[in-house]
Order: structure tokens, then sequence, then C-alpha cells
């Protein structure tokens, strides 16, 4: 669907938004995105830290806080997340032929492209549902189906044009160890 395409491109040109993620609902990370800067927050993992990235530049400008273990690591990893992350962008060339349109729902008071996917994968059925937000492009539910039972629901809830300078500034490590390997 042309229209489907269409706000995908939209949410691929946002430039600042945050979006909470949550996996079969609890809290797993809090993503901060302004203008090619972003944080990660991570909550249900054994490290349960903070990324921080700068992605304007060539070099890597990086930071990752342990809170747990109180270390922070520059310039070690390199995740990067950007705005077309979030939506189905590469999943739509495979629209009509592995995804398709199954029409329009609400879903917590937003109107919603649902698309759906069936699959085998060897002796088992799978279902794959997706809601795209109508208004923003973004992508705020997914659930997989695994013989006609939910195993996995993945919700977004997401904020555009909120993120100010101070939320993606650079974290606060003052007391933790250096951990970074040059």
């Amino acid at each position: 669907m042309e229209e489907i395409r269409e706000i995908t491109e939209k949410a691929c040109n946002t430039t600042n938004f945050s979006v909470l993620i949550k996996e079969d609902g609890e809290n797993s990370f809090k993503i901060i995105y302004k203008d090619g800067v972003y944080i990660q927050e991570s909550y249900n993992s054994e490290y349960g830290g903070i990324y921080w990235s700068d992605t304007r530049g060539t070099e890597k400008n990086n930071i990752l806080i342990n809170r747990e273990h109180r270390f922070f690591i520059k310039n070690a990893i390199d995740i990067r997340w950007k705005p077309e992350d979030f939506t189905m962008l590469n999943e739509l060339d495979q629209l009509g032929t592995f995804y398709k349109y199954s029409g329009e729902e609400k879903y917590n008071g937003m109107k919603c492209y649902v698309l759906e996917s069936n699959y085998d994968i060897g002796e088992y059925k799978q279902k794959g549902i997706v809601y795209i937000d109508k208004n923003t492009g973004f992508k705020v539910k997914s659930v997989h189906e695994i013989d006609g039972k939910i195993d996995r629901v993945d919700e977004r809830e997401f904020s555009i044009g909120t993120v100010a300078d101070e939320d993606v500034a650079i974290p606060d490590y003052t007391g933790y160890t250096d951990k970074t390997v040059y």
C-alpha cells in the first residue's frame, strides 16, 4: 500500500523522538533521539546500563555506562539507532508477498494499519501481526504467535518532537571506573 510506504518514509525523516520499548509488558529500554545523537537506557538486562552515541561524525563517539558494576567504556561498541529502525521500512518491499495488509484497528487510541505474515518454520506455524501508527509511521506493536499461541508481544510508546538538547547530553559518569581499551 502506497499510504503505508509514505508514512514510513515520514517516520524515517523524524529527527526528534523518544520511544519506550516494552517486551511482554515489561519496560525493556528507552531510546531518546535528537538530530543524530541518542541515548539508550536498558532496564531488563544484566548490565542495566546507559548507552550514549553521537552518530553525526565519522569517528566513534559513544559511551557505555554499566550502572550495576559502576564502570564506563568509551568508544568500545558501535550501536547506531536510526529512526527507520522503528519502522517497517525493510519489510515494505515484501508487502504483498510476505506481509499482507489486513485492515485498520485502533491501538492505545491510535489509528493503525495492521499487517500480517504467516509462515512455517519446520513443523511450527508462525504468525506475525504488526500495528503501524497511521499518524507517525512508526511500528507501535508487534505480536508473534507460534501454533496459534502468543509467544511474544512488543509494544512501543513514542513521543515525537519533545526531546531537548539536554535530554541527549553526555551522561554523567563521575565516580565510575574507566574500562576504556585503547
